[in-house]
């Protein structure tokens, strides 16, 4: 198992010390290395990278990393990234580390949906226990998502108090690593493997500790924004309303793919088509269907060219046009459009 010294520059450093820049950085790497072994030039495509899951990115960046601790290195190395960044702004802002806690998983939705933190007091101590592994098929990642996440929380928690602050305990489902001294000394607490949960406990002597200079005025104002981002990412409209919303967009070609309207809505491809087919649609469903819509609005106006018609619905023939309407309704656009003037 490797060692990675307190003294001098881990060989790594630049992979895991970007926050979400350190994967896209293994993944510029994994790109560079796929291309000199074809023996071509590509450049890394950030883009590309973006609209993937996070716990695809993840496993991008482990593959090229080789660093078995890779989520504790980018967790405590996320403090020296953390300007700007919504959840760390609220946590300074709060009074006390609980607050910071709270409003960390409270309004942790906002920035991903990758793991879902939630706060659970008990007698003496307070529990951030980690769900949503249903969506991370590969154990190792998830490890390395969650092992980041609580190392960030400790590393940051304590630059922001300007003192160590020490869990109680941490306990992890997955089984040992062997040597386990690495994750003590990142995480500030006894380190207990194999349990029935994934949780980052504290005791309440430490959620009383204050958080020095916390603006209260400030932190109102991003509670306000943050409630009001909330209420917007649960509004009542489905994502099928949403896609229809993007694709009927005055001035959006009718050639969209799912990238272009994932983007839109902020969310990626992948958790676009899962939250239309928990709705019961497919994304090539509701497109069909507002270019049917479109297209029958198009021809009841009888002075629209069916050529100018098929490019408006992104088809580059109009013979591509004529033989999908007919799919769709088993009349040509021209009986159709007759149709409407009988």
């Amino acid at each position: 198992m490797d060692k990675v010294s307190d003294q001098g520059v881990h060989p790594l450093k630049e992979t895991y010390s970007k926050f979400a820049l350190q994967i896209i950085s293994a993944y510029h790497k994994w790109q560079d290395r796929d291309a000199n072994e074809l023996g071509t030039t590509r450049a890394p495509r950030e883009s590309a990278l973006l609209e993937k899951e996070a716990h695809e990115i993840w496993a991008l960046a482990l593959e090229v990393s080789d660093d078995e601790h890779l989520g504790l290195h980018a967790g405590a190395a996320l403090v020296q990234h953390i300007n700007g960044h919504f959840l760390t702004t609220l946590a300074a802002n709060s009074k006390t580390v609980g607050e910071a806690l709270e409003n960390f998983c409270q309004y942790h939705e906002l920035c991903s949906d990758a793991l879902h933190p939630k706060l659970e007091r008990r007698t003496s101590t307070v529990a951030i226990s980690v769900t949503g592994f249903a969506s991370v098929a590969d154990d190792t990642v998830m490890r390395h998502m969650c092992e980041c996440m609580f190392s960030a929380l400790v590393t940051i928690l304590s630059v922001l108090c300007k003192q160590p602050i020490r869990p109680a305990a941490v306990r992890f489902t997955w089984p040992s690593p062997g040597i386990t001294a690495l994750h003590e000394s990142v995480l500030k607490a006894p380190v207990h493997f194999e349990s029935k949960a994934t949780e980052l406990e504290f005791s309440n002597a430490t959620l009383n500790t204050a958080i020095p200079y916390a603006d209260e005025i400030l932190l109102s104002t991003l509670l306000q924004y943050a409630d009001s981002q909330l209420d917007a990412l649960n509004a009542t409209d489905s994502w099928s309303k949403k896609v229809r919303s993007v694709a009927c967009h005055p001035g959006m070609s009718m050639d969209l793919d799912i990238s272009t309207v994932a983007r839109n809505l902020g969310v990626s491809p992948r958790t676009l088509q899962q939250r239309l087919k928990s709705e019961g649609v497919s994304f090539q469903d509701i497109m069909r269907e507002v270019k049917l819509e479109m297209a029958k609005d198009y021809l009841a106006n009888g002075s629209m060219p069916l050529s100018e018609i098929a490019l408006l619905l992104g088809y580059s023939e109009q013979s591509a046009f004529n033989h999908a309407f007919k799919g769709w309704t088993g009349l040509t656009p021209k009986q159709f459009r007759k149709s409407c003037f009988e």
